[in-house]
């Protein structure tokens, strides 16, 4: 699939509808984007507990889970009423299922579009093995590509480039 620029992005989700898969705080910020920068409608999932928190007062519509807290993270549960709703993409948030790396596997399925990380970049970079082991590779190369004058320049314990 080529990439898109920001305008194109911005052209097919005006007045669409796009699922924020989250609560608190974080939704209310994802929120109030979607509807200032991207003019479309800010959908929410809500448990019943929740649907009367003030961070659902920021969606437009709320996706109700039910009575159940942990059905923010069924994956199957959320892509079904989303589908059902006609939502066009989902925002996982923090926390939560966007720390799921089938979740965007699931929603591509679904033919929603997942915003967030691919899953293998999740998978990659929840395993801190392989993130240590990334780490070191880049300060390598970032030390290779570095002169040897601006590597000694510096009193910090990290180069300066």
């Amino acid at each position: 699939m080529a990439a898109k620029t920001f305008e194109q992005v911005l052209d097919e989700v005006r007045g669409k509808p796009i699922l924020v898969a989250n609560r608190g705080i974080a939704a209310r910020r994802i929120c109030r984007a979607i509807r200032e920068r991207f003019a479309a409608v800010p959908v929410m999932t809500a448990t019943d507990i929740d649907k009367a928190a003030p961070a659902a007062s920021s969606a437009q519509e709320l996706l109700l889970l039910g009575s159940d807290p942990r059905a923010y993270l069924d994956l199957d549960l959320i892509i079904a009423k989303a589908k059902q709703r006609g939502i066009i993409a989902i925002h996982p948030g923090w926390g939560f299922a966007s720390e799921d790396e089938r979740f965007p596997q699931k929603c591509e399925e679904a033919g929603i579009t997942f915003i967030g990380s691919k899953a293998d970049s999740m998978n990659l970079l929840g395993n801190k093995g392989q993130v240590r082991k990334i780490a070191k590779q880049f300060l390598r190369k970032a030390r290779s590509t570095c002169p040897p004058h601006a590597r000694s320049s510096t009193k910090s314990p990290s180069p300066s480039c």
